[in-house]
């Protein structure tokens, strides 16, 4: 839940990735950033590529969200809550 929480509110699980991912993400993010005529560093590839997992991420959760509002408040917050009626 709470990967799930930061991916929402963050776009970013934190250290989730281990050096050669990250080397794999920054060369796909690298013609994606020089197209928006920023300079090819660490962290405009890193926030390309978030902004890209936060635009792109879809999931469906069922669970009683009133019992993690408290601790994981973007689980609520930030989506279209269907409910049953029932908490």
């Amino acid at each position: 839940m709470e990967d799930l929480n930061n991916v929402l509110n963050a776009g970013d699980v934190p250290n989730i990735f281990a050096q050669d991912e990250l080397d794999t993400i920054f060369s796909a993010m690298k013609p994606v950033v020089l197209d928006l005529g920023l300079q090819p560093t660490k962290a405009n590839l890193y926030s390309a590529f978030t902004k890209r997992v936060r635009a792109n991420t879809h999931s469906v959760v069922c669970m009683r969200y009133a019992a993690y509002a408290v601790f994981f408040p973007y689980l609520l917050f930030n989506n279209y809550i269907m409910s049953s009626g029932f908490l």
